[in-house]
């Protein structure tokens, strides 16, 4: 499943707030971003919202070094999946929830699509950001210009469980 971008972003600021004390460039940067945040378009950005969340990251990596590997993707992933922030765009004339699907073979080679469900299913995904499926789904031409070549209208799902 793929996350929301501004909520994304939110997770990432707050699994960083604790390492601000003494951290100058992180600090500066926080500030940087909650400036940007009373702009009016900034919350539906999602380019501008990737970037700066991953400027975070980067000065986080390079600046704190007290934290583990990995540290900071745990932290926003478990927030992430807990608030079941997955991302939502208009698709097929109705909000749906977006995901990739890898790994299988859609025309004869290895692909990823852009996969659509159900907005009504955002509390029923288990609170996994990867999981096995089989998925009945109509399959359709590009949707939106950040989608690969081939998206997908999900109408059915099941989790594989083995």
């Amino acid at each position: 499943m793929q996350f929301d971008e501004l909520e994304t972003l939110k997770a990432t600021l707050a699994a960083v707030t604790p390492h601000l004390p003494g951290n100058t460039r992180l600090k500066e940067l926080m500030d940087r971003i909650q400036e940007a945040f009373k702009t009016p378009w900034m919350q539906h950005a999602n380019g501008v919202l990737e970037e700066l969340t991953t400027q975070v990251r980067d000065t986080f990596t390079q600046t704190v070094k007290t934290a583990g590997a990995g540290y900071l993707d745990a932290m926003v992933e478990r927030t992430l999946l807990d608030g079941r922030h997955y991302q939502k765009r208009m698709a097929f004339g109705q909000p749906r929830l977006r995901g990739l699907l890898s790994g299988g073979r859609l025309g004869g080679t290895a692909r990823k699509a852009a996969v659509y469900l159900p907005e009504t299913l955002e509390k029923e995904l288990p609170r996994f950001r990867r999981m096995g499926v089989r998925l009945l789904g109509e399959i359709r031409s590009q949707g939106e210009s950040a989608d690969p070549r081939v998206v997908v209208r999900a109408m059915a799902i099941a989790r594989l469980l083995s």
